[in-house]
């Protein structure tokens, strides 16, 4: 139920910068959000870090086919309103 990690395994430059890029556009989305009225005022960091990580997990238990669902599609869409609804004012 773990994700595996390779021993000796070190992303390339160019791979983390993509990562950090990719965090910084949700981020940015998060702030767009709080200044809109549409997420409660907090650290935009910590929340993207949150709809991140859920969405990270659920995607990675699919792709080990640990996921319980039967309706993967509509729980993934249960999961993103759950998180919207958690960052509603």
């Amino acid at each position: 139920m773990f994700l595996h990690t390779f021993k000796h395994f070190e992303a390339s430059a160019e791979g983390s910068y993509n990562a950090a890029k990719a965090f910084q556009v949700l981020e940015n989305l998060v702030k767009n959000a709080q200044r809109d009225g549409l997420f409660r005022a907090g650290n935009s960091v910590d929340m993207a870090q949150l709809v991140w990580s859920t969405c990270h997990g659920f995607v990675a238990l699919e792709i080990k086919g640990e996921n319980f669902s039967a309706q993967l599609d509509e729980n993934y869409d249960a999961l993103l309103n759950m998180v919207l609804d958690g960052l509603r004012p």
